[in-house]
This record gives C-alpha cells, structure tokens and sequence, in this order.
C-alpha cells in the first residue's frame, strides 16, 4: 500500500506543459499526453517512465497550478522536504484551515480514459496555527507537525508512524527538547485514541535513523525478541571513524542496512565500493557483518533468519 519516498530528489522529475492548453488536449486525446490535473498536462512517455514516487510528486506539482496558496501537509509534506516517509500512492495531503469540505477525487486522462485516480485530503490540525515554511515554490506544512499529523491517523501502522517521527526528529536537530514538541503536539489532539498513537510512536522513536529502513529494522529487531543494538555507534579503526548502523559490541556484530532508495540519484559504484571498504575495516577489527535489504526488513522472517545467521542473542 506504501512506498518509500527518496530523499533529496528534485521538486519536480518531468516537465509540465506549458503549450497552450487546447494543444495539450488534444494531445491528450490522442494518447501522447496524460492530463492530471485542470491545465497540467505531462507527455505519456515521460509518464510511463517515471517510477510511483515521481508520479506522486507530478501530482503535487500538477495541483500547485490548480491552487498555488494550497499548504502541504502531512506525509506528502515530509517527501516534498525529502524526509524519510512511507507514501500512499494517490493521496495529497493538504492542511484545512476551516471546516468545510474536505476530500475530493481527481482523476489522471490519457487517449481520453481514466488511467488513474488521486484523492485531495484536506485535514484540519488541532494547534492553532500550523507552521508554514517554504520549500521550492510550495507551501509546507513543518516536518514536526507534520510527522505527529501522520502518526495521530486512524489507520496508520506503527511502522509508518515511526518512520515519520524519526525522520522529523533527526530533520529538527534530535535531543530531548524535539521529542518533548513532538510529544506535546500530539497531545492536543481531541481524541484519545491519536494521542495514544503518537505516545506509541515516539516510545519507539529514534533521531539517530538515517532512512525508513533502518527505522523498520529497529522496530523489527524489537519485535523478534532479540537484544536492542547500538545505533550509528562511532567505532575508530584504523585511523577512520566507522559508524554502523547497527552494532552489538559485546558480541562484536553489525547489521547493516541497505534502504530501497540507498543508491538513487548518486554514484552507486562509488556507494558501493565505500561500503565494501567499511566492511572490510569491521571484518578485520574482528566484527561479524551482514547486510540486509529493504525486502529484509518488511518482512519479519527474513529478518529473523539474518539475525539468528549473525549470532544475535535474545533480550534479556
């Protein structure tokens, strides 16, 4: 249902139209341009290229246009700051400020057939006054208000919540005096059952997580029952500084963890070959290493069979 949304990527991966709009159109009809909202149109090659994040964030782009004074909030508010999130596919997230309607639907035309569908979500916020930055040309909702907004959500797991709260946390310098923020917007919220959900969050909540992934594994290394590792745990070998992402040191075991979105928009061979190089400092050091993958840790049995295969003991 969710994907995980790159960081640091561009405000807007393929080019909107700016054709007069009745040649768009007829593009449209004619199947070489996909319209997604009234007056943005996006040709269909580019379209098909673009993987489910980048169409996620045309549909941002694409109703700037519709209501450029539109402030951005929640989980689609986090990806536009290039925060770790885990993002439903054809939902925009806006932030109300008084309450009228809410949530309508869009739909995406290509040849002149519905190819797609996103819904606008308005939500209102229980502080008085959301904090609005600028991010590019959008209005956004702050990452701390917004992340506690995702977490409070009927619906939403723990794990999406967490992902949010860690991203948030580390975005706004970690330390006791964030966690502290986070946990008072959550409490003003009206219901119980919100509060509940961003208490829970935040319980296993973590600044030190550098992507949804390691905050994924953290909470599954938890609920396997194995013992809690350090994190991001500063080693000195060999003149460098080396900072896992999860270390055991009594045990002398790493688990390293490669995000879904570890390699995008760099130099992956030189990515890879700097962790190859780490590792073989931590092997020499005398650490046992392993890597796991996205897939790892979005699903509990893998997981359990790396870690057991490393030699993590069990909590106590």
């Amino acid at each position: 249902m969710f994907v995980q949304n790159p960081p640091d990527i561009t405000p807007c991966p393929a080019q909107l139209g700016h054709a007069p709009a009745h040649t768009w159109n007829r593009r449209q009809l004619l199947g070489t341009a996909v319209r997604l909202a009234r007056g943005s149109y996006v040709l269909s090659t580019e379209w098909d290229s673009l993987p489910v994040w980048a169409r996620s964030r045309m549909v941002v782009e694409a109703w700037h246009r519709v209501d450029p004074g539109a402030v951005v909030g929640g989980a689609t508010s986090l990806a536009l700051q290039g925060l770790p999130v885990l993002l439903e596919p054809g939902a925009l997230h806006l932030v109300q400020s008084a309450p009228t309607a809410r949530h309508s639907r869009h739909r995406v035309v290509q040849g002149g057939r519905t190819i797609a569908s996103y819904r606008v979500l308005r939500h209102l916020r229980p502080w008085p006054a959301p904090t609005v930055i600028e991010v590019g040309h959008w209005r956004v909702e702050e990452a701390c208000e917004a992340a506690v907004f995702v977490a409070s959500r009927p619906g939403t797991s723990l794990g999406e919540a967490v992902v949010a709260i860690d991203g948030a946390w580390r975005r706004a310098g970690g330390g006791q005096g964030v966690r502290d923020r986070l946990l008072d917007l959550g409490q003003a919220f009206p219901g119980a059952a919100s509060r509940d959900r961003v208490r829970a969050a935040l319980e296993q909540a973590s600044p030190l997580a550098e992507s949804a992934a390691e905050s994924l594994a953290r909470l599954a290394i938890r609920s396997l029952g194995f013992s809690a590792p350090v994190e991001q745990l500063t080693l000195y070998l060999e003149g460098h500084e080396v900072r896992p992402d999860f270390t055991w040191p009594e045990a002398k075991l790493v688990l390293e963890v490669d995000g879904a979105v570890k390699y995008s928009g760099g130099d992956e061979a030189g990515v890879r070959r700097q962790e190859k190089a780490r590792q073989a400092v931590l092997v020499r050091a005398g650490y046992r290493v392993v890597r796991a993958e996205w897939a790892d840790v979005t699903r509990p049995d893998r997981l359990r069979s790396i870690l057991a295969t490393l030699g993590v003991p069990p909590a106590r």
